[in-house]
């Protein structure tokens, strides 16, 4: 256990000194932070959006937005914290767009057609229908759950990247799974 606190804390402290590096106007320090997070921003907007090109996008503005911001980093919270919190606003304002969108585009008569029946195929596999009820929480919920599950953080990172306290994240976990195993349960039952 000791061990892994001191990681986690060598990582944070890692994390500091190549900001202040980058800072300093070192460039390839923000390029070690890039190599160091950026599987894990891509694989977070990935769960958040469920479409691995736009998660691709949005995790490279993500590092964009990062890198344009950095002189801005005063480190009251971890950089890793930061930057999922960058990465989540990020998700929730292209999810925000694409429902803006879709609700003016009209649908072909073809695609109506077939929307139906592409529904009905995808909402066979089980790792779908699991996303699909994780997409059916509510925001805070879903986001949560991600970062618990998905993320492996503790409830108090959650709190920081959520913009609440330690209870709060517990509490939004907590509905999260049985909300969750609501919609797993109906979604089951309908097949």
């Amino acid at each position: 256990m000791v061990s892994i606190k001191m990681k986690k804390e060598n990582v944070v402290n890692d994390d500091l000194q190549l900001v202040e590096r980058f800072k300093r106007g070192n460039q390839s320090a923000f390029d070690e932070l890039v190599l160091s997070y950026q599987s894990r921003v891509y694989y977070l907007v990935l769960r958040i959006v469920g479409d691995s090109d736009e998660a691709a996008d949005i995790a490279q503005s993500t590092f964009i937005k990062a890198y344009r911001n950095l002189h801005n980093f005063r480190g009251r919270s971890s950089f890793k914290t930061w930057l999922f919190r960058i990465a989540i606003n990020q998700s929730k304002n292209y999810l925000r767009e694409k429902v803006r969108k879709e609700r003016f585009l009209p649908l072909s008569e073809d695609a109506r057609k077939w929307e139906g029946k592409l529904e009905e195929m995808i909402t066979r596999e089980r790792s779908q229908m699991l996303r699909e009820a994780i997409a059916q929480l509510p925001e805070r919920q879903r986001l949560t759950l991600v970062l618990r599950i998905y993320e492996e953080l503790p409830y108090k990172e959650i709190a920081r990247i959520m913009g609440g306290s330690t209870g709060l994240a517990k509490v939004n976990y907590f509905y999260a799974i049985n909300n969750l195993r609501k919609k797993w349960k109906k979604l089951n039952s309908t097949q």
